[in-house]
C-alpha cells in the first residue's frame, strides 16, 4: 500500500471538506445572525401582529425569507425563532421555504449564467412551492396540532420578559452581548452535524471514483 499517496488524497479529503464549509460559511452566518437578533430585538406581540394568519403574513414572511437568504440549517434556526414569538406555523413555514429557494445571491448567478427565463423559473417556482404548502398545512394540518408545534417551539426558547423596547435594546451593549450569546447557543445545537455532514461529503468527492 502506497501511504504517502493514501495520506495525500486524506489531505485533498480535508482540504475539499473545508472547502464546502467555506463556500457555505456566508449562509450559516448570516441565517443565525438573523435567528439571535429577532431572539434578541423583536418582541413577541409585534410579531405576532405582522405574522400572524393571512395572505399578508404569508407575502411579509415570503418577503423576510428572500432577504435572509440562508441554508438549510439556518432557515430552520431562524423559522423556530419566529415561530417561538408568535408567528403563525403558516406563516413561518413560508418564511422558511423563502429563505432556501427564493435566494436572491442564486438568482443573481442564474441570471447571469442561465438566462432570465430559469431565473423567471426559479422565482415562479417558488412562489408556487410556498402557496401550494400554504394551503395544504390550511388542509391537512389541524390547528391543534400546530398549536403544540408552537407550544414546543416556545419551550425550548429562552425564557425572558418581552416587554422591552426593542430599539433601546439595539442601542445597548447588553442588547448586543444577548445577540452574541443567541448566535453562539444556534452553533451549539448544530456544529456536530455541521462538521460531519461537510466531512462526509469532502471525503466521498475524492474516494468515490466519477464512474460510479
Amino acid at each position: 500500500m502506497d501511504w504517502s499517496a493514501l495520506l495525500a488524497e486524506y489531505g485533498d479529503a480535508a482540504k475539499t471538506a473545508l472547502g464546502f464549509f467555506w463556500k457555505a460559511a456566508w449562509a450559516f452566518v448570516l441565517g443565525y445572525a438573523i435567528s439571535a437578533c429577532i431572539q434578541a430585538f423583536v418582541p413577541k406581540a409585534r410579531l405576532t401582529k405582522h405574522m400572524g394568519h393571512g395572505a399578508k403574513s404569508i407575502g411579509l414572511a415570503t418577503f423576510f425569507g428572500a432577504a435572509s437568504s440562508s441554508c438549510s440549517f439556518a432557515a430552520l434556526s431562524a423559522a423556530r425563532a419566529l415561530l417561538a414569538k408568535g408567528a403563525s406555523f403558516i406563516a413561518t413555514v413560508a418564511f422558511m421555504f423563502a429563505s432556501t429557494n427564493l435566494v436572491i445571491e442564486l438568482g443573481i448567478l442564474i441570471f447571469l449564467f442561465l438566462g432570465p427565463g430559469y431565473l423567471a423559473a426559479e422565482l415562479v417556482g417558488g412562489l408556487v412551492l410556498i402557496a401550494t404548502s400554504a394551503l395544504l398545512i390550511r388542509l391537512t394540518a389541524p390547528a391543534s396540532l400546530r398549536e403544540r408545534i408552537r407550544e414546543h417551539a416556545e419551550a425550548s426558547a429562552p425564557d425572558e420578559p418581552d416587554d422591552f423596547d426593542p430599539w433601546e435594546r439595539m442601542t445597548s451593549r447588553e442588547g448586543w452581548r444577548l445577540v452574541g450569546h443567541r448566535f453562539v447557543m444556534e452553533w451549539k445545537m448544530v456544529w456536530k452535524e455541521i462538521l460531519i455532514g461537510f466531512t462526509v461529503a469532502g471525503f466521498i468527492s475524492v474516494f468515490v471514483p466519477q464512474s460510479f
